[in-house]
């Protein structure tokens, strides 16, 4: 692969750079050694840790490696689902690989490693991939559902940052928290401030009217899905959402 820039993360098992070992797991490794190719060839590298490491939400990590410059991510396994993350992040995904991370490199730099080749069944049989599966299904997702009051029978709320709360929904216990929407009032920015706050409490889904395109970007930057929908009770729109999840 003949290449005039480049930065690739690799998922790293240790924190030796170069020299260190390819992690099998992007998500739970506790580094990313960042190489920097030029003209085809290795110019520098750093280690960055993964603040990550003891716990994620979908789309955290692929957000973390693009915000640090990454345009292609090396790992030893990856989930399909995490493959989406970084392709919404325009970073490609690149695995199946084991030994030391400027080997990798430099193979993937000849070509010889293939892009996105997803552990078999999402997760694969890697013991930290199945540990992350059943932790996904123990805490379920993160449903927001921007709506006009507190109780699941209250309807979605015509707009999304100026909403009276958000009731967020856990997918698997269908438990509800309800959170008032305190910035609703201020006058300028409020969406993108809205955004990074249900950024910031771990939502994946949010199910609401309409986005504005400044909140929007902070969400896509996120990996948060976004359900637009036309109304319905925060109930019926949590039941339909979850069935459609398990299907």
């Amino acid at each position: 692969m003949k290449v005039k820039e480049l930065s690739i993360a690799v998922a790293s098992a240790d924190e030796r750079g170069l020299d260190g070992e390819v992690s099998q797991h992007f998500g739970r490794c506790p580094s990313y050694t960042f190489v920097e190719v030029v003209e085809g060839a290795i110019h520098a590298s750093r280690v960055e840790r993964n603040p990550f490491v003891d716990g994620h939400a979908p789309g955290q990590i692929p957000a973390f490696i693009a915000g640090l410059g990454a345009q292609v991510i090396l790992t030893g396994g990856i989930g399909q689902r995490a493959i989406g993350f970084f392709e919404q992040q325009g970073v490609s995904v690149a695995s199946g690989y084991q030994g030391s991370i400027r080997e990798a490199v430099e193979a993937f730099l000849r070509g010889e490693i293939a892009e996105a080749d997803p552990c078999p069944g999402g997760h694969g049989d890697c013991h930290e991939h199945e540990r992350e599966l059943e932790l996904e299904q123990e805490h379920g997702m993160k449903i927001a559902i921007s709506c006009e009051g507190a109780n699941p029978r209250d309807s979605l709320s015509p707009v999304f940052a100026r909403c009276e709360c958000f009731q967020i929904y856990d997918s698997i216990s269908g438990e509800v928290e309800t959170h008032a929407n305190t910035m609703r009032d201020q006058e300028h920015g409020v969406g993108p401030k809205v955004a990074q706050w249900l950024v910031d409490m771990g939502v994946e889904v949010l199910v609401t009217a309409k986005v504005g395109p400044q909140a929007q970007k902070v969400l896509d930057a996120a990996g948060m899905k976004v359900e637009l929908r036309n109304g319905g009770s925060a109930r019926e729109l949590y039941e339909s959402l979850r069935i459609g999840l398990k299907s």
